[in-house]
């Protein structure tokens, strides 16, 4: 069962005294920054841009028109589509709103088979994604894959029966860290708000006409899945299993049948990472998994005490089991203390950006021995990739260089190279440079940001530069610091 509930080379000197924290602990917490909620994308997004051109030729760029069930039976033709869409008018929404359709292919990542339920437009949209030829090599021909060649090597897992636990993917070999243990595709995928836009007969409508219009193999393995939160058995399922992923900005759901063998543990040792250009989700291995061990994920957001954790179980239908959750009450209690001061900590860095008052700080040594206190706690509880960290409030130069670094590197390995937010950090790479030119050149003061609350300045030594980092990447990623305390917070958040 999978629930998705909604997603650096070298040490950097932390404190004054000349201190270095260990690569791999700094690394982990740096990377955690993938986790918060990220507003708009760095780059302006074109909806108008569909099908890139082609690196040979550069043909301009060029989007199919809009398919749905009326133009289809026009012209017979509805490629790149396998059966004419089937289409209902939104029940609950105004009639001037588009309809949904049912969009299948049965030979999309070599018959693996998908069925997408959304609009005509965005399915105009998205059709390049549904390219087998667009596939990184490493994804494709990854042991796991559907489009893996009959000579591949065999996985790194296999799924078995676990006592108690249902189905679960235990590693059958040691899987090293950042290891990818498994690749998966989508085989339905559905507009996140159906279950609001569509009436209860449109709803069980389109949901049979996309399992039917999946090849026979793929509709037996969803019927296989794991199903807790009763009704319907194809919604119980997808309500089961699903994942949150995006498509061109709007949020769906997505059903990844080979991924939803992956059982939950509060401490998990993977991760997951989708990319919106090739829907491929990629399941990594955030520490080393020894041969005979259970491969899992967390369905909820690190960082949540116990009964947080157990609340929100509960809406799948069972009670975590997990060494965690199954630990002495009096193991129980000190991990939910590690847990609350964790979020203290952060809300304490947090202030201190945002414009003090009674909880500001006073300056590098207390940030440092706050940071030096959050490095710890993370480590002890083994939350490195999920937690967001803010304690780069009063770095100079050196230290806003040293960051931007390591964490293009975590956005890379947590998010993917095609990551939206890989982009801005080199935008703030380039605005340090700038920064450190003009500073150096102007021999004054030099205004990098203002907001309605402060405006932050760096002079030309580096001094006065609190806030430095903080502010780029508010401005260039829209930073808002994720509340562990929301479910849902985590968009499949790499779970």
């Amino acid at each position: 069962m999978s629930v998705s509930t909604s997603a650096r080379n070298s040490s950097i000197q932390l404190f004054d005294s000349g201190s270095t924290m260990r690569n791999n602990k700094l690394r982990a917490v740096i990377a955690s920054l993938l986790f918060t909620r990220m507003g708009a994308a760095t780059l302006p997004h074109d909806a108008t841009i569909c099908s890139p051109p082609s690196q040979l030729l550069q043909l301009p760029r060029s989007c199919p028109p809009p398919v749905d069930d009326a133009a289809a039976s026009k012209t017979g033709d509805w490629l790149p589509w396998t059966n004419p869409p089937y289409c209902v008018k939104p029940l609950n929404k105004p009639r001037s709103d588009p309809p949904y359709c049912v969009f299948s292919s049965d030979h999309y990542r070599g018959g693996h088979g998908l069925s997408i339920i959304t609009t005509p437009k965005l399915a105009a949209r998205i059709v390049d994604s549904l390219d087998d030829g667009i596939v990184p090599p490493h994804v494709r021909d990854h042991p796991s894959s559907f489009l893996a060649g009959g000579d591949a090597p065999a996985p790194s897992f296999e799924v078995r029966d676990l006592p108690g636990r249902g189905k679960g993917a235990v590693a059958t070999r040691k899987i090293r860290q950042w290891e990818v243990a498994m690749v998966a595709y989508p085989a339905f995928i559905s507009q996140m708000d159906i279950w609001e836009a569509l009436g209860a007969d449109q709803i069980r409508a389109v949901l049979r006409q996309a399992i039917q219009q999946l090849p026979g193999e793929q509709q037996e393995i969803i019927f296989s899945l794991d199903h807790s939160t009763g009704g319907a058995l194809v919604q119980d399922i997808l309500n089961t299993n699903i994942f949150g992923i995006e498509l061109d900005g709007v949020m769906h759901m997505g059903l990844y049948p080979e991924t939803s063998r992956l059982n939950h543990a509060c401490r998990p040792n993977a991760i997951w990472r989708y990319s919106k250009d090739n829907l491929a989700m990629e399941v990594v291995a955030f520490r080393d998994i020894e041969p005979g061990e259970e491969i899992t994920h967390s369905y909820t957001p690190l960082g949540l005490t116990q009964t947080e954790r157990q609340d929100v179980l509960k809406e799948w239908g069972f009670t975590c089991q997990c060494p965690l959750c199954s630990s002495s009450r009096r193991a129980i209690q000190q991990s939910d203390r590690r847990r609350n001061r964790i979020r203290t900590i952060r809300a304490r860095l947090e202030s201190a950006d945002d414009g003090g008052g009674g909880g500001s700080l006073t300056g590098d040594e207390e940030v440092d021995g706050l940071a030096a206190e959050l490095l710890r706690l993370v480590a002890e509880e083994g939350l490195e990739p999920q937690l967001v960290v803010a304690y780069m409030e009063v770095w100079n130069f050196e230290k806003a260089r040293e960051y931007a670094r390591m964490c293009e590197e975590a956005w890379v390995r947590y998010g993917g190279v095609e990551h939206d937010n890989v982009e801005g950090v080199r935008l703030l790479w380039r605005d340090l440079r700038e920064m450190f030119t003009a500073s150096n050149s102007a021999g004054q003061d030099f205004q990098c940001f203002k907001d309605d609350q402060h405006t932050m300045y760096i002079d030309s030594a580096g001094r006065n530069c609190k806030s430095v980092s903080y502010c780029l990447l508010r401005r260039h990623l829209r930073i808002q610091l994720l509340d562990p305390s929301q479910p849902g917070a985590l968009a499949g958040d790499v779970g």
